[in-house]
């Protein structure tokens, strides 16, 4: 036989064998996926509402490495590559930040309880830590004079890249401002949006900016009375 029909066969052999093995390898990752997510806990980095009628998580060939990633008990893998995958915008912020880590959804009742006891202390110690995120983004659109008295709070202020803008048919400035901000969730990344209760003189551009965005459910966050009002 011919050295270089021998060689080539041989490649081709090797090559039919490779893809093989890559075809394998995609297929155990896949099927380990569920597993992987319910015995390390890595679904606690996705939106619940997302499971499906069976309570399977859909298939997403990052989410599966992710989680994986999250598997590997040398803690090789720094804070920086998780805080880069939840939320890549603010990579310097959160990667001087300390990260949580993830609860198994089988230890959340007790770690609720643990986190509740004395007037939930150390849930006010992990409130306390949301201070040092997003230091070092812009709220620009939020400082502008004619924006200011639509912010409740002069220290609660939407980030500029991920702020919601609403449509205008006015250019006037600050038409297009309200308290708001996209959160990205497990389907989209603009799957939630954040904002400030509605005061009096922004309660229209609140229903505005709700019929805007095609909002099915809203869910208001705070308790009855503030500061004894």
């Amino acid at each position: 036989m011919n050295p270089s029909v021998a060689a080539i066969s041989a490649l081709a052999v090797l090559s039919v064998l490779l893809a093989s093995l890559l075809v394998l390898f995609l297929l155990v990752l896949r099927k380990k996926h569920l597993q992987m997510t319910r015995e390390c806990g890595a679904e606690t980095f996705v939106n619940f509402a997302s499971f499906e009628r069976d309570g399977k998580l859909p298939y997403n060939w990052r989410r599966s490495l992710f989680a994986f990633l999250t598997l590997l008990p040398s803690c090789l893998w720094t804070d920086y590559l998780l805080a880069f995958y939840i939320n890549p915008w603010s990579k310097t912020a959160l990667k001087k930040r300390k990260l949580t880590s993830p609860v198994q959804l089988d230890d959340f009742d007790a770690y609720f309880k643990e986190m509740s006891k004395d007037s939930a202390y150390k849930f006010s110690l992990q409130f306390e830590e949301l201070k040092s995120v997003g230091l070092d983004l812009t709220h620009d659109a939020a400082d502008l004079p004619v924006n200011r008295p639509k912010n409740r709070y002069t220290n609660i202020l939407p980030y500029d890249f991920s702020r919601v803008k609403l449509i205008s048919m006015h250019n006037d400035e600050g038409s297009d401002y309200i308290n708001a901000n996209y959160i990205p969730g497990y389907k989209h990344p603009n799957e939630y949006i954040a904002t400030q209760g509605p005061l009096p003189e922004t309660r229209n551009d609140f229903w505005k900016m709700i019929l805007q965005e095609k909002s099915p459910i809203v869910v208001m966050l705070t308790q009855c009375n503030e500061r004894r009002r």
